[in-house]
């Protein structure tokens, strides 16, 4: 069975001090530096560069949805679908009871609620 010796910090830092450190192979480097660039090339894929070749096209939509807008707005035909008076619901639907104004609530108080 072996002897263990206990070291102190002082006596370990001064076997460290004089131990020798060693130099790497001659072209250590270089391989180690091609080795990870291989790699990488075998993990990394291309992208294809692809180029629009109309690159207006993707702004067609948008300029179509604005001169609708325009067209259906000047002429009119989108206020058919929305009501004019303040107690109607869209579409027509006049006949549903829609309370008129807030002053119909002003006699409410705690003791009309119970």
């Amino acid at each position: 069975m072996a002897k263990q010796i206990k070291l102190d910090d002082k006596a370990l830092d001064l076997i460290l001090a004089r131990a020798s450190r060693p130099q790497p192979a001659a072209g250590f480097e270089a391989r180690l530096f091609a080795q990870i660039n291989q790699q990488q090339a075998a993990i990394l894929l291309p992208f294809p560069q692809t180029r629009l070749r109309a690159p207006w096209l993707m702004g067609l939509p948008l300029a179509a949805s604005l001169v609708l807008g325009i067209w259906f707005g000047a002429s009119g035909t989108v206020s058919d679908y929305f009501s004019a008076g303040g107690d109607t619901i869209a579409y027509g639907a006049s006949d549903l009871d829609v309370p008129g104004t807030i002053d119909d609530f002003d006699n409410i108080n705690e003791d009309s609620l119970t």
